[in-house]
């Protein structure tokens, strides 16, 4: 046993021998990693310093590719550009060869086409010329329209307001009252149409302009109004005016009388003012004595108002005392009540009470009358001999009398018993 026990022990410790040389290389190791941490770290940094470039590269990357896209879209564009103004170019170098074929063919030299530029420019100077003396003359007619426009427009609104003041004196319309019959109101004719202006641009015909009676041709007096101002109206204007002054002098003639009516109705009404006011005089010393009544029917009315509160306090408080004097009877009914209900039961136990002691006395008395007759029969016995007459009869006078006694004595107590019931 003690060979086997040094071999495993020997054997342990080469195992432990081992592992301690195995701990001892791991230690180094560990060492040898720990001096290696610094760098590693330095090229994680570098690492990521690589990683952020290579981002920052690929999306230069992608931006330049757009823009060589974007260069390359306009360069197409360009292109065609290019094409189209090629494809003008020749158009454009084709039609000069076809009209100069053209020019060749109709003999015209360069001499000839310089001089019709020339005509050109002549004509072309002409016209404006005639175009701005046409602006000049369109101008002076607008100017001469406009004028007459504004007078016609005075003229309008000159017959307008004669209308509406013949209307308000009546003479408009010829019912009216001041007519007579007679024509009063002016009508004011003209062309409907545009303006001359636009007549004369030819948009329309002349002979519908509205400040031209016919083509080339303005209004004259007798074409506007349709009545004659200085005739016929006028002098019917001068006959009304005569008859309306006479209407006038009669207004003034009744106005004055309603003047003189009016003074008389003023002066009865300044009398009648007076005894108003003598009345309100009245009425404010009758208001005043109202007021002075009334004041002392308050007073009355106030103290007669506290007494009846007064008296209506003092009725309260009895109210209250009286129905707290009748829940005091009630409450001693109450008690009468039960005292009542208990005197009859107690009435009613001494009542059996009673009866029971009546029954009992009466058998105690029947039995001492038994017990006295047996003692007297036993005593008359006893003398019998010697007074046996005279016993006999004092025996009947003696039972008698207890008789009568004990009859007596039984009906005052059955009437005692009956009024206590």
């Amino acid at each position: 046993m003690a060979s086997k026990f040094e071999a495993s022990n020997q054997q342990n410790l080469e195992q432990v021998k081992a592992l301690e040389e195995e701990s001892k290389q791991l230690q180094e190791q560990i060492d040898e990693l720990g001096k290696t941490a610094p760098r590693l770290a330095k090229l994680d940094e570098q690492n990521k310093i690589l990683e952020e470039d290579r981002v920052k590269f690929e999306n230069y990357n992608n931006s330049i590719d757009k823009k060589v896209e974007k260069y390359e879209d306009r360069l197409r564009m360009l292109e065609s550009e290019m094409q189209r103004l090629d494809q003008e170019l020749a158009d454009a170098e084709q039609e000069r060869n076809s009209l100069q074929e053209m020019v060749d063919r109709q003999g015209i030299t360069v001499s000839d086409i310089d001089r019709m530029t020339a005509e050109r420019k002549r004509l072309q100077t002409g016209v404006e010329s005639t175009n701005l003396r046409l602006e000049e003359t369109r101008d002076a007619v607008a100017k001469k329209e406009a004028e007459a426009a504004q007078r016609l427009e005075e003229l309008e609104s000159v017959v307008s307001k004669y209308n509406r003041m013949a209307y308000e004196i009546g003479v408009i319309p010829p019912d009216a009252p001041n007519a007579h019959g007679q024509e009063y109101e002016l009508i004011l004719s003209t062309s409907e149409g545009p303006a001359f202006g636009s007549s004369q641009m030819g948009e329309q015909p002349q002979d519908a302009d509205r400040l031209l009676a016919e083509t080339g041709t303005g209004y004259q007096p007798h074409h506007l109004l349709n009545l004659d101002v200085r005739g016929s109206l006028k002098s019917n204007m001068i006959n009304l005016r005569k008859e309306i002054s006479e209407r006038r002098n009669n207004a003034l003639e009744a106005d004055m009388n309603n003047h003189d009516l009016l003074d008389k109705i003023k002066e009865a009404i300044e009398d009648k003012r007076a005894e108003a006011e003598t009345l309100e005089h009245r009425i404010r010393a009758a208001e005043d004595e109202f007021e002075k009544t009334k004041e002392i029917t308050n007073s009355q009315k106030m103290a007669s108002d506290a007494q009846i509160e007064k008296m209506e306090k003092e009725l309260a408080r009895m109210r209250a005392g009286l129905t707290e004097s009748v829940q005091l009877m009630e409450q001693r009914e109450m008690n009468t009540n039960l005292e009542y209900e208990q005197l009859t039961v107690a009435s009613s136990a001494l009542r059996e009470e009673l009866h029971t002691e009546l029954e009992r006395m009466l058998n105690d008395i029947i039995k001492f009358k038994v017990h006295i007759q047996g003692s007297l029969e036993g005593y008359e016995e006893f003398v019998a001999q010697e007074v046996e007459r005279e016993c006999e009869e004092q025996e009947r006078e003696e039972m008698g009398a207890d008789d009568e006694k004990y009859g007596e004595d039984v009906e005052a107590k059955v009437e005692e018993m009956d009024l206590d019931e």
